[in-house]
């Protein structure tokens, strides 16, 4: 049985990583390891916040 929750995970993966891997090559390039892990960082607020406004939007 599925509550559409596979679509919320889909679009985030999909969000993030197509920002994630465009992002990174840009930060990566310029910083090297601080582009790094700024960019870990960055994707995780970023998987975090959509998983925050979509379970919002779905409870209200």
């Amino acid at each position: 049985m599925t509550y559409g929750f596979e679509i919320i995970n889909l679009r985030e993966v999909v969000i993030s990583t197509t920002l994630g891997s465009l992002g990174g090559v840009a930060l990566v390039s310029q910083y090297k390891l601080i582009g790094a892990a700024l960019m870990v960082l960055l994707m995780t607020i970023l998987g975090f916040s959509q998983f925050i406004y979509f379970t919002y939007t779905r409870l209200f």
